[in-house]
C-alpha cells in the first residue's frame, strides 16, 4: 500500500493556485471539541482578498467579531487567540503555489496573539496570581518559538483556504499515509483511503477516512480522521471543508474519546464588506 501511495503521490500535480483578485472572500471557522467533561465552541469570521504581487500574491486578512471559547489545548487556544487580532489588517506573502513565504509584522503580532493565549489560559482561575501565573506558563514558551513556526501558525488564517491536497481525478479510489500525534506527543502514522468525486460547478470532492494502529495498553491511544474537501481546481481554494478528529485512549469499557470538529466555509463576501471600501 505504501509503494502504491508513494507512486500516486508522484504522478499528480499540485494543486493550482489562481485566486479571484482584488476581491473579498467571507471565511468562517467553526470548531466543537469535546470530551466526557464538556463541549467547547467557537466560530471564527475572517475577510481574506489576494493581490497580484510580483511573481506571487499579497493576501490582506481582517478578522472579524470571534466567537470563542478556550479549549483544553494550546492549539485550540491559539485558534480563539485570534480574537485579540481583530480589527487589524494582517498582510501575509505568498509565492505563486499560494505557500505563505512572509508575514508582515510577524513579532508584533505574535505578541499579541501569546499575550491573549496567556489570558485565556488564566481565565477561569479565580485569584488574580494563580490567572498570571498560568498566563505565563502558556504564553512564555510560545513566545519562543522559532520564527518559521510562529509564521506557520499565523498563517493558518490564510492557508486553511488552499487546497493542498494532491490533484487526484474525479472517479480515483486511492490510498493515504498521514502523520499525526498522539495526546501524549508520540508520533503516530494513519493509515486510510481518499476518494475524489466530481461534483456540481466544476468542483471536486474529497472524502478522506484514515487512522492508526489499535492500542494495545490502558494509556494507548487511536487516532481517526474523517476529512472532506471540496475544492475549485480553478482557483486551488477550498469552498468547503470538514474534518473531524476522533482519539479513542485505553480499550474495553475504560476507554475514553475526546472529539474535535472543524469546519471552514468560504463564500464571496457581500458588497463593501472590506472596511473602508
Amino acid at each position: 500500500m505504501l509503494a502504491a501511495a508513494i507512486l500516486l503521490q508522484a504522478a499528480v500535480a499540485a494543486p493550482a493556485f489562481a485566486p479571484p483578485l482584488d476581491v473579498p472572500l467571507l471565511v468562517t471557522t467553526e470548531q466543537t471539541a469535546t470530551d466526557a467533561a464538556s463541549e467547547r465552541r467557537y466560530a471564527l469570521h475572517r475577510l481574506i482578498r489576494f493581490h497580484r504581487e510580483d511573481a506571487g500574491y499579497r493576501a490582506e486578512v481582517r478578522v472579524l467579531a470571534p466567537q470563542a471559547e478556550a479549549s483544553a489545548g494550546v492549539g485550540g487556544m491559539v485558534d480563539a487567540g485570534f480574537a485579540a487580532l481583530t480589527g487589524q489588517t494582517l498582510v501575509f506573502h505568498l509565492d505563486d503555489r499560494g505557500s505563505v513565504t512572509a508575514v508582515e509584522d510577524v513579532d508584533a503580532l505574535w505578541g499579541r496573539l501569546c499575550d491573549a493565549i496567556g489570558t485565556l489560559a488564566g481565565s477561569k482561575a479565580r485569584d488574580p496570581a494563580t490567572r498570571a501565573t498560568l498566563a505565563e506558563r502558556i504564553a512564555t514558551p510560545l513566545r519562543g518559538l522559532p520564527e518559521a513556526r510562529r509564521r506557520a501558525m499565523l498563517s493558518t488564517l490564510v492557508t486553511a483556504v488552499i487546497d493542498d491536497e494532491p490533484r487526484a481525478p474525479a472517479g480515483s479510489i486511492a490510498p493515504v499515509r498521514i502523520p499525526g500525534t498522539s495526546p501524549l506527543g508520540a508520533a503516530q502514522m494513519l493509515e486510510g483511503i481518499r476518494t475524489t468525486t466530481a461534483v456540481e460547478g466544476g468542483e471536486l470532492q474529497s472524502v478522506t477516512r484514515a487512522s492508526s494502529a489499535a492500542p494495545t495498553g490502558a494509556d494507548a491511544s487511536r487516532i481517526e480522521l474523517e476529512r472532506l474537501r471540496r475544492t475549485d481546481p480553478r482557483s486551488g481554494l477550498i469552498r468547503f471543508a470538514s474534518d473531524t478528529n476522533r482519539i479513542v485512549t485505553g480499550t474495553g469499557e475504560s476507554a475514553r474519546q475526546a472529539v474535535r470538529t472543524t469546519v471552514v466555509r468560504v463564500v464571496p463576501a457581500a458588497p463593501g464588506a472590506w472596511p473602508g471600501s
